[in-house]
C-alpha cells in the first residue's frame, strides 16, 4: 500500500468517525426542534425555525462529505449508471417546493417531454441538485427560482436560476478552489456547499458552472456526460 493510499484510507476513516460523532447530536437537535414546533410561543417560532434550518443544512453537508469520500474511493465505472434527470428534478422540487412557497417565491420546473439521461452516480446527482436548490431558496428573498433540464452538445444539464442576492466573489473563489487544502477563515462556511457539489460533479466527469451578479441573481448549471452518447467514456471531462 502506497503512502497516498494510506493517507486516503485514513481520511475516509476520519470522515466516517466525524460523521458518526456529529450525526447523533444532530439527530437530537433536529428531533427536539420538531417537538418544540408543536408547542412554541409566537416570539420563539423564528428561533426554532433557525435551529431546524441550521441542523438540516449541516446534515446535507455531512451527507455530501461522505458521498464525496465514497466516490473518490470507487472506480467511476462501478458507480456510473443512466440517471433520468427529469425524475431527479421533480423529486427535489417536491421536497423543497414548500420552503419556496413559505417565502412567497415563484417556483417553476421545466422538464422536457424527451427523457434526459446522464451517465453518473444517482446519489451524486441527487446530492448536487438538492444542494443547488437549497442554496437558491436560502439566498432568494423575493422573485423566482427556475429549475430546468436539457441537452447541449455531448452533455446534459440541470440548471437552477434564481433572482436572489447573488454570490459574493470571495465565496465563489472558495467554491472554485480545492478548499480542503489551506484555511479560508469563516468564509468557508458559505462556499463549502457549492465546493462539495463541484467536487462531486468533477468525480462524475462533469462540471459546475456558476454565473452570479450581486442583487440580480445566480445561475448554476451542473453538466454531466450524456448517457446516450455511445463513446462517452472516451470523451473525458466536459469542456466549458
Amino acid at each position: 500500500v502506497t503512502r497516498t493510499g494510506r493517507q486516503d484510507s485514513a481520511k475516509r476513516e476520519f470522515l466516517r468517525s466525524l460523521n458518526h460523532e456529529l450525526r447523533t447530536p444532530l439527530t437530537v437537535i433536529l428531533g427536539s426542534a420538531t417537538i418544540l414546533e408543536s408547542d412554541v410561543s409566537e416570539g420563539n417560532a423564528d428561533l426554532v425555525d433557525a435551529i431546524k434550518d441550521g441542523g438540516e443544512r449541516l446534515h446535507h453537508v455531512l451527507e455530501a462529505m461522505m458521498l464525496l469520500s465514497e466516490l473518490e474511493a470507487s472506480d467511476p465505472a462501478d458507480v456510473t449508471g443512466a440517471v433520468e434527470l427529469g425524475a431527479v428534478l421533480r423529486e427535489a422540487a417536491a421536497e423543497f417546493g414548500g420552503s419556496a412557497r413559505d417565502k412567497a417565491l415563484e417556483f417553476r420546473v421545466d422538464v422536457p417531454e424527451e427523457l434526459v439521461f446522464a451517465a453518473a452516480d444517482p446519489r451524486g446527482v441527487r446530492q448536487i441538485v438538492a444542494q443547488l436548490i437549497d442554496n437558491a431558496i436560502k439566498f432568494t428573498d423575493r422573485g423566482s427560482i427556475d429549475l430546468s433540464v436539457g441537452k447541449a452538445g455531448r452533455h446534459v444539464f440541470v440548471r437552477v436560476h434564481d433572482t436572489g442576492r447573488g454570490i459574493d466573489p470571495s465565496v465563489l473563489s472558495i467554491a472554485a478552489s480545492d478548499f480542503r487544502h489551506g484555511p479560508h477563515s469563516g468564509r468557508i462556511s458559505s462556499g463549502i456547499g457549492l465546493g462539495l457539489a463541484r467536487l462531486i460533479a468533477e468525480r462524475m466527469q462533469g462540471k459546475l458552472v456558476v454565473t452570479s451578479t450581486p442583487d440580480v441573481g445566480t445561475r448554476v448549471e451542473v453538466r454531466l456526460p450524456d448517457a446516450s452518447v455511445a463513446d462517452r467514456d472516451a470523451s473525458g471531462p466536459i469542456a466549458a
